[in-house]
Formats: structure tokens, sequence, C-alpha cells
């Protein structure tokens, strides 16, 4: 019987252990070995595997949704979505993104609800961040 884990970016790997990387940038650990994701998901149950689908997407969306944030030299998106909340000179940008991102959110559900009725394939990390809405930011 193997362990099986999926370490997203920053958690710790099992001590001693080495492994890869995978495409969305977590950590697939089963047992002694280091599998990669397609290989990983052949060998877990359904519901672990639809849990790893879900997990991979959602850093990979979440991963997206900061590196718009940072374009525009916020640290993240938890930094640029504040400014929505106060009077401020960025805050029309923080309403704006805070939008785009719930959208982001809403189209991504809408993916796994559609994988999950079994009406479209699972998306790679790449096709889901490709089926977002694009962010127009404001002029300020």
């Amino acid at each position: 019987m193997y362990r099986k884990f999926y370490l997203v970016p920053g958690q710790q790997a099992p001590l001693g252990s080495t492994g890869t990387t995978t495409s969305d940038g977590g950590i697939i650990w089963i047992g002694e070995l280091w599998l990669n994701e397609e290989i990983n998901s052949v060998l877990m149950t359904s519901e672990e595997t639809k849990e790893f689908i879900q997990n991979r997407l959602e850093t990979a969306l979440d991963r997206h949704i900061n590196e718009v944030a940072q374009s525009r030299n916020y640290d993240d998106r938890i930094s640029c979505t504040l400014r929505a909340a106060y009077i401020n000179p960025w805050q029309a940008e923080g309403v704006a993104f805070g939008t785009w991102m719930d959208y982001c959110y809403v189209a991504a559900f809408k993916v796994m609800a559609d994988v999950d009725a079994g009406t479209r394939p699972i998306p790679t990390s790449t096709e889901l961040i490709s089926e977002m809405p694009i962010m127009v930011w404001p002029e300020i």
C-alpha cells in the first residue's frame, strides 16, 4: 500500500525524500517513489484523482492571478484587492482586479463542474488559464 501525497508549492516533502516538481509547481510523493502527475493520477482512486486535479488547477489559477497582480507591482492578489476597500490612488485598480479575479474563479468552477459532469475533458493548467478572462486595468 502506497501513501499518496500532493505537496503544493511551499509544503515540505517527507524527510529524506527526493523528487520531481510537477508542471504546476507542486510535488507528488507516493511511498518511496516520486512520480509525475500522469502516472500518479493512474494510481489514485477516483476521489483522490478528483482532489488532485482540483488542487492542480486551483494552484495554477492562484499563480496566474498573483502574476497578473505582480505585473502591476503589487505583492500578490491580496495586496491588489485590498486597495478596493478604501479611498486611495489605486482604489480603481483594486476594484477592477477584484472583479476580474472573481470572474476567473467563477469560470474555473464552471470548468470543474463540466469536468465532473463528463461534458468536457480535464484541462491542463495552461488550458485552464487560457480560458480565463483578460484583465483590463483602468487608467489611474
